[in-house]
């Protein structure tokens, strides 16, 4: 039980930490998930969240966990008087996202400078990695599938579309996570349909093939 809640109350230093270098923070794919990237036909099998990474040597005293702990309990109560009330979606979500701003500035007074300094040097080098793997997998795609440098820059385009939209409904919080993850699937099918409009016939069937389980 311990271990659990110790586990509970670094996850809401995560959430904070993520805050703290974008108040906006997306949030991450549960640990384990496997996603196809399309173009490449590989899975990609992503271990932990982001925010895991994010925490890597930083540690949090006993008071901190439970200063965590209270700030966290406040917050569900707050945000489920908030939900039960009968407000319009935009009342509503005006309301929740002013308690995760509350939230926000009640952990980062939790947080030491010395612990702020290495989650946000952690989370700089994590978002260096990531763009150096999406580079790579653009690289290949384009190698696969013989694109043309137009080609290439309206997919970048097109992702970086739809890396925006996810963002937003993933930060919406007067979404529910039914709701979230029809619209991202949503997004994510709009994206599909545009590469229809870059591609050839020729570089779509090769996308197919990869994209094909191996047996």
């Amino acid at each position: 039980m311990k271990k659990i809640l110790t586990l509970a109350v670094v996850g809401v230093f995560m959430t904070a930490s993520a805050m703290a270098q974008d108040s906006t923070a997306v949030k991450q794919h549960k640990a384990g998930v496997h996603q196809k990237h399309q173009g490449d036909g590989k899975d990609h099998k992503h271990h932990g969240h982001k925010g895991d990474k994010a925490m890597k040597g930083v540690t949090f005293s006993d008071e901190q966990k439970a200063q965590a702990k209270t700030i966290n309990e406040d917050f569900k109560k707050k945000a489920a008087d908030v939900k039960a009330k009968n407000l319009d979606a935009a009342d509503q979500k005006k309301q929740l996202a002013a308690l995760h701003q509350e939230r926000h500035q009640k952990m980062q007074q939790v947080l030491t400078a010395e612990q702020k300094a290495t989650i946000e040097t952690n989370r700089k080098q994590a978002a260096a990695k990531a763009k150096e793997m999406k580079g790579k997998r653009l690289d290949a795609m384009k190698a696969s599938l013989n694109l043309n440098d137009e080609q290439v820059a309206k997919i970048k385009e097109e992702k970086a579309k739809t890396r925006e939209q996810i963002k937003a409904i993933r930060e919406n919080q007067s979404l529910s996570e039914a709701d979230k993850k029809a619209q991202v699937k949503a997004v994510m099918q709009k994206q599909k349909a545009s590469w229809d409009n870059i591609l050839t016939p020729e570089q779509k069937a090769k996308m197919k093939a990869k994209q094909q389980p191996s047996k």
